[in-house]
């Protein structure tokens, strides 16, 4: 474990000259101290889940994160960091956890880990985290996935303990591949819990990155208006967003899906002063990732929402 935490401490002051980012699925059966089934599907097939490929400045670094509903408001995390010296990706073995020692963390070149049973609040850190990413084309905030994570450690975190994670076909904006491996729980047991991954397989592609890539050209918000985070979030079906505008204004709120597609109008040029509550229902909309897009004359920025069903 203490292996594990260096090697995320060094990584997270690495420097990014490169980003690839992905959506996608990732699906395997689990059983052993704990037993079940994850889908990185929806029931609607809409695909939960994300990958960053970065190039930093003697390396590069790949990570992985799905997430799966196993009941109300319970979720199976699963997530992986991998070393890589090649960007972009190319089709190549990783053995978990790869060659790798205390007094050299840098060589650690799989880190694999499972979360099963855990509530929608880490949920929300983590998806959160890539969901940034994608939008800011910055370095993944390690603290903040790190810090969510290990909130759980006392609990139901597992870690890759052998296997083999392997990217089987890739090309400029696909890849796939497949992965089993034995996972362990640091805390002491006996006797030891462990979990089996076994029949595992991801595939991913490059998502259009039109509303992402808009929120870098954001101009800073006016002193006099608050636009709050969508809450709860993730949330099924319905979230709300919370406005505060001192000065009267006129404001526009549309919902877009992650491939910028305009899905709906909530609010249309529409004079709005004092505290502003919008609720939106996703009930007719696949689970995935959706963005509010608030506008006025002089300011236009977005906020993500995360729909889990």
């Amino acid at each position: 474990m203490r292996l594990l935490l260096k090697t995320i401490y060094i990584l997270s002051f690495s420097i990014l000259l490169g980003q690839d980012l992905y959506e996608g699925h990732i699906s395997f059966d689990y059983s052993g101290t704990v037993s079940g089934t994850f889908n990185g599907f929806a029931e609607d097939s809409i695909e939960i889940g994300g990958a960053i490929n970065q190039a930093n400045s003697d390396s590069a670094s790949i990570y992985f994160m799905s997430v799966t509903a196993q009941g109300d408001e319970v979720f199976d995390l699963f997530l992986t960091i991998l070393q890589d010296t090649i960007f972009p990706l190319q089709p190549r073995d990783w053995e978990i956890p790869g060659s790798g020692d205390e007094d050299n963390p840098l060589s650690l070149e799989a880190v694999l880990i499972f979360i099963p049973g855990v509530d929608s609040n880490l949920v929300d850190q983590l998806t959160s985290s890539f969901v940034d990413t994608s939008s800011s084309q910055d370095s993944l905030n390690l603290d903040t996935l790190v810090s969510a994570v290990l909130e759980t450690i006392s609990d139901n975190i597992y870690i890759g303990l052998n296997g083999t994670f392997s990217i089987l076909e890739s090309t400029d904006s696909t890849f796939s591949g497949e992965l089993e491996a034995v996972l362990l729980k640091p805390a002491f047991h006996f006797p030891p819990h462990l979990i089996t991954i076994s029949d595992g397989g991801f595939s991913f592609r490059k998502p259009s990155l039109e509303i992402l890539s808009s929120s870098n050209n954001q101009v800073t918000l006016p002193s006099d208006i608050k636009i709050y985070s969508p809450y709860p979030n993730p949330f099924n079906p319905v979230t709300k967003l919370d406005l505060f505008i001192s000065d009267q204004k006129k404001i526009s709120v549309d919902v877009l899906n992650i491939n910028g597609q305009l899905l709906e109008k909530l609010i249309d040029n529409k004079k709005i002063y004092g505290d502003f509550e919008i609720i939106w229902s996703g009930t007719q909309y696949p689970s995935g990732v959706y963005f509010f897009r608030i506008q006025s004359e002089n300011f236009h920025t977005t906020k993500k929402a995360i729909l889990i069903k």
